[in-house]
């Protein structure tokens, strides 16, 4: 953005207190012209879905470290069962787990966090919200359906 209080061809240099004080005065006098974004539209609905997106990739890759970890620290029977897997053959081998009680329960609680673990991590995120979602951003106003309960009705509705 330009600041309107700087002549053009005179540079003060940069200094962003400098630049923070001089944005500072000209939103308190009125001359600043900026205006913020609107948040609605395409680019906003993307965004929400991205954050959506990152989040489950990160719980994702949580569950996956905490089932290595699980399996690195269990009794080496157990360890044995699962070494030199990849992520997906880890967490499907863990899901497909069926312990049953024993007189060792602290081997029992081990293969339930690991089966429960890998049927968290095989678990496939809800997509159709957020293919409808897309879908919804790139349909044309004319093919969206009507609503009678709400306020903004497509033009194909008047």
């Amino acid at each position: 953005m330009i600041d309107p209080t700087v002549k053009p061809g005179i540079d003060k240099g940069k200094s962003d207190p400098v630049d923070a004080v001089a944005a500072a005065r000209a939103a308190l006098s009125g001359t600043a012209t900026g205006s913020a974004k609107s948040r609605d539209g395409n680019v906003e609905a993307i965004r929400v879905l991205m954050i959506a997106r990152r989040s489950a990739v990160d719980t994702r890759i949580e569950t996956l470290n905490q089932l290595r970890h699980l399996v690195f620290t269990a009794s080496p029977e157990i360890r044995a069962k699962f070494t030199g897997l990849t992520a997906i053959s880890l967490a499907n081998k863990a899901s497909g787990l069926r312990p049953r009680t024993g007189d060792d329960r602290v081997r029992y609680t081990t293969l339930v966090t690991i089966r429960a673990l890998g049927t968290t991590y095989g678990r496939k995120p809800n997509d159709s919200t957020r293919y409808s979602a897309l879908r919804y951003m790139r349909a044309p106003l004319s093919s969206l359906p009507c609503s009678e309960s709400g306020s903004t009705l497509p033009p194909n509705c008047w």
